[in-house]
């Protein structure tokens, strides 16, 4: 999902791996929680804004890293 999209790239997949695609956001926020990303919530599988959609620098480098890592 590291690639230009208009969001419906992600939604196709989200939906592929659950349905509905709120339990793939709550899968996201799942397994950012265990990698050490405590300040981070998605709500959307796109990264798209949104106004509950957040991070910090430090999360999103531990993100970057676990995507590098597959």
């Amino acid at each position: 999902m590291l690639i230009a999209s208009a969001a419906d790239c992600t939604n196709v997949m989200a939906a592929s791996f659950a349905k509905p695609i709120p339990d793939f956001v709550a899968a996201m926020n799942l397994c950012i929680r265990e990698i050490g990303c405590n300040n981070t919530h998605f709500t959307n599988p796109s990264g798209l804004h949104h106004p509950h959609h957040y991070t910090t620098a430090r999360d999103l480098a531990l993100i970057t890293k676990r995507a590098l890592d597959n």
